[in-house]
C-alpha cells in the first residue's frame, strides 16, 4: 500500500512494515488502515516515518483521554484524504482536534469539512439560512460559521453550528419540513443533526458536572 499508493520505495516500505504492523496492533487498526495513515501523513503532511508513527500514537492517546474511541478517530482520518489535505495546512494539531471534536458530536471529519465547504457557497448558504429562519420562526445566524469555515477553523465552526441547532427536544418536535430546512442551512443531514443535538445534551451535562464550559468540553484536552 505504501509503495503503490504513496510512492514510497519498495525498500523503505519493507523497512516500515514492522512499524505499521506494530502500530496497527496497538491501536486496533487493520494493517491497511495503519499503512494508509503512515502514507497520508508522510505524503500530505510531509512527515518522516518516525514523525508519522508518533502522530498516530499520540492521536490515539489523545482520543482516549477525551473519551473518544481511538480506532474511530484514526479510521476517520485514514479515510479522509481530502479533509486531511485541507486541514493539515493548519498543522497536525488542527486535524487531530477536529476529528476528535467531530466524534464527540457523533459525526466524522468528512461531514464537518463537507458542511464547511457548503457554507462557503455564500449565495446558497445565505438563501438557505433565511429560508430556515422563516420556516422555524427564529433567527438562524450562520455569518460567524461562514467566517470560521473561510479561516479553516473547523473546531470553531462545529461550536458555532451547535449554537444554531437548539435542544434535542426542540429538534424532535420539529416537523419534517423544519428539520430539512435546518439541515440544508447548516450543511449537515437530518440524521447527523439528530446525533449532534443528542451528543450536545450529554456534553452540556458533563460540562455542568465538571464546572467547565461547553466549549472546553467539546475541545480536546492534552495538547497544551
Amino acid at each position: 500500500t505504501l509503495s503503490s499508493q504513496f510512492g514510497v520505495s519498495i525498500d523503505e516500505a519493507a523497512k516500515l512494515s514492522f512499524n505499521v504492523a506494530e502500530t496497527a496492533s496497538a491501536l486496533g487498526l487493520a494493517d491497511g488502515e495503519a499503512a494508509k495513515l503512515f502514507g497520508s501523513f508522510m505524503d500530505i503532511g510531509g512527515l518522516t516515518a518516525g514523525q508519522a508513527e508518533d502522530l498516530i500514537k499520540s492521536t490515539g492517546a489523545l482520543a482516549a483521554m477525551n473519551g473518544v474511541a481511538p480506532r474511530a478517530v484514526l479510521q476517520d482520518i485514514a479515510g479522509s484524504a481530502e479533509s486531511m489535505a485541507r486541514l493539515f495546512q493548519e498543522g497536525s494539531d488542527s486535524l487531530v482536534e477536529s476529528s476528535i471534536a467531530a466524534r464527540k458530536l457523533g459525526v466524522n471529519l468528512d461531514s464537518v469539512v463537507g458542511a464547511m465547504k457548503s457554507s462557503l457557497d455564500f449565495q446558497s448558504s445565505v438563501s438557505s439560512e433565511l429560508e430556515a429562519s422563516a420556516i422555524l420562526g427564529r433567527r438562524i445566524n450562520l455569518t460567524r460559521a461562514r467566517q470560521l469555515a473561510l479561516e479553516k477553523d473547523s473546531i470553531g465552526f462545529q461550536k458555532e453550528i451547535v449554537k444554531q441547532l437548539g435542544s434535542q427536544v426542540d429538534f424532535q418536535r420539529m416537523s419534517f419540513i423544519e428539520q430539512d430546512a435546518l439541515a440544508k442551512a447548516t450543511g449537515f443531514t437530518v440524521e447527523q443533526i439528530a446525533k449532534m443535538v443528542g451528543e450536545t445534551e450529554k456534553l452540556t451535562m458533563q460540562s455542568a458536572l465538571a464546572g467547565r464550559s461547553f466549549e472546553e468540553i467539546l475541545g480536546t484536552d492534552g495538547l497544551g
